[in-house]
């Protein structure tokens, strides 16, 4: 062991899954045993401690010059952990960190480091900082809910305007189609009475709406998603790498889900009268 004045390196307790989303630089994370994260590229770095290393808590002993004795006592593992080059903006911690996993650590010694911190990473949203109080979390985020209003809303307006894009365009497909079996009627009872099913006219009938739908809404779709590729590409240009964005094809699960269920829909709302009983007036005609 040493002590802690000796070496003063920062010790992070967490699990691999969480350290993925804290440090996604490192890799060869085991829950089963402590290792050591290296510096980052250019930090002078000092030998990490191998073997059986002491753990002190972070409160400060005046009367004493110290930290006390130690909380913990652990065998580091003589292979470090390996981390992926990032931009020095990106790097969370580039100095040398013990990563100790917390199925290593009792709850009583965890408790006992002292000044316990942990970092959540959530997308921006103005009602986050509520959320983390209410879940009894005291945080520090740099951010209030008014600087994101201004983005929330041009977000609204951009989802109102498709919904109505969408809601438009499907309506007028619609009545369209309504209009059409409407008029097919007395072309139904005639293929009727030639011994037709109805669940042929009907799968029919799903067919003639729903692909011209599908087709027209998916190709819509594509343009329209090949166009904001397009946008963000142009304001990625001299970015540096590390700050690049990219616009995924999940930003399309909305939309194509609407356009799906609205072909449903109007399959289903314009095929109510095909099975109808036979007028008379439909048989003469026919």
């Amino acid at each position: 062991g040493s002590t802690p004045q000796e070496h003063a390196l920062g010790a992070m307790v967490t699990t691999c899954e969480e350290l993925r989303v804290l440090r996604p630089e490192v890799e060869g994370c085991r829950n089963d045993r402590a290792a050591w994260i290296p510096a980052a590229a250019g930090f002078e770095e000092r030998v990490p401690l191998q073997g059986i290393v002491d753990l002190f808590s972070t409160d400060f002993d005046e009367s004493s010059g110290g930290f006390g004795d130690p909380v913990l006592q652990l065998e580091v593992s003589e292979d470090d952990l390996s981390r992926v080059p990032v931009p020095a903006w990106q790097d969370t911690d580039p100095a040398p960190t013990l990563f100790i996993p917390r199925a290593l650590v009792t709850e009583e010694q965890f408790w006992q480091f002292g000044d316990v911190s942990a970092r959540v990473n959530a997308g921006p949203r103005p009602d986050f900082p509520a959320e983390l109080q209410a879940a009894g979390i005291d945080a520090h985020i740099g951010w209030t809910a008014e600087d994101f209003a201004p983005y929330q809303a041009t977000i609204d307006t951009i989802r109102l305007l498709n919904l109505v894009v969408l809601a438009v365009g499907l309506g007028a497909f619609l009545l369209g189609m309504a209009d059409l079996a409407m008029g097919r009627r007395q072309e139904h009872a005639r293929l009727r009475l030639l011994g037709t099913p109805v669940g042929v006219l009907r799968r029919a009938h799903w067919l003639e709406v729903a692909l011209p739908l599908v087709v027209g809404g998916g190709a819509a779709l594509g343009i329209g998603h090949l166009v904001a590729v397009a946008f963000v590409d142009t304001g990625n240009r001299g970015m540096e790498p590390g700050m690049v964005t990219h616009l995924g094809a999940e930003s399309l699960t909305g939309p194509v889900l609407a356009v799906a269920g609205g072909a449903v829909v109007i399959a289903l709302l314009t095929s109510i009268g095909i099975g109808a009983p036979l007028r008379p007036d439909h048989i003469r005609r026919a």
